[in-house]
């Protein structure tokens, strides 16, 4: 509901809203639902010793290039000071 009621308030602009995951889940809590009226959903799943961290798009509506799809598209990155991604 509260996803919802942010989708419907927004007349223009970005809302980037974080949902916390369970570490082998796909989607956020909330499950598929979370991803209904998202234009990006982009999943972070922390690295460890052995693997890198990732970033995964799970949807997206609005591609840049129309022949492109960019859903699974996985990239991996480093944050650096809690706050910095470094691709």
């Amino acid at each position: 509901e509260m996803l919802t009621e942010i989708w419907r308030q927004l007349r223009k602009g970005v809302a980037i809203v974080a949902i916390q995951k369970d570490e082998k889940a796909t989607y956020g809590r909330g499950g598929a639902f979370s991803a209904e009226k998202a234009r990006l959903y982009i999943v972070l799943n922390s690295g460890d010793k052995q693997n890198p961290s990732t970033a995964q798009i799970i949807a997206a509506k609005n591609w840049r290039k129309p022949e492109e799809n960019p859903k699974g598209k996985i990239w991996t990155y480093k944050l650096v000071n809690g706050c910095r991604f470094v691709y």
